[in-house]
């Protein structure tokens, strides 16, 4: 069944590369393609069982890590490839700032700029954070974890209870940046004529099968 499943995976991702390329092609012969911004990224990446699960329920790297391609206007930047690592908040800031709109203070950077420093998060209900390459684990089911992304990118060795100042510290990260959320969110007004909804049994298992709720 696993391989059923990835084969069938290899064949959406050949797809895509196919109509991508199709696609590539017509822009080409419009004369369009050289003054274009396009960008080909992905929401999440699938588990095949390297964790215990199928699908994108977790949060570890071969769901996190997807495909980021970015073809500048006019042969800027062509042929490089970078390490720095990125987010899918970036995506706005880069295309805002690539048309000479301002990003204000949105989430996230403009990746035609030089790469920083910088932390890493995600999730909902289980959060991570990711900075100087390790990588922690918050509020899930299995508890805080922690892991070295450099010594052991397949994340098969939890070191929370052997460096616990390392994981506090990435916790107090994660703390900073939801207070700085929350921030946003308040003075963009974000609240402002929300209503709650009642949900129907159906629509709460499938949000409960994609990991939005408990």
């Amino acid at each position: 069944d696993r391989e059923v499943l990835r084969s069938s995976y290899d064949e959406g991702v050949r797809y895509v590369d196919g109509a991508l390329g199709s696609l590539f092609d017509r822009l080409r012969g419009s004369g369009l393609w050289d003054e274009m911004l396009v960008i080909v990224t992905s929401d999440h990446g699938e588990e095949f069982l390297e964790h215990g699960g199928y699908g994108h329920e977790s949060l570890h790297e071969e769901v996190l890590r997807v495909p980021l391609l970015v073809k500048w206007p006019r042969g800027q930047r062509a042929g490089l490839v970078t390490e720095a690592p990125s987010s899918g908040v970036d995506l706005t800031p880069t295309l805002l700032a690539a048309t000479g709109l301002p990003t204000d203070d949105l989430p996230g950077r403009d990746l035609g700029a030089p790469p920083a420093d910088r932390v890493l998060m995600a999730g909902t209900l289980e959060r991570i954070v990711i900075a100087d390459g390790l990588k922690g684990f918050f509020g899930g089911k299995t508890g805080d974890r922690l892991f070295d992304l450099r010594a052991d990118p397949g994340e098969s060795f939890d070191l929370a209870a052997a460096r616990p100042a390392d994981l506090q510290r990435l916790a107090g990260l994660l703390d900073r940046e939801r207070r700085a959320a929350l921030e946003l969110h308040r003075r963009l007004g974000s609240a402002d004529g929300v209503e709650e909804v009642a949900l129907s049994a159906a629509e709460r298992d499938r949000l409960r099968a994609f990991g939005y709720l408990e």
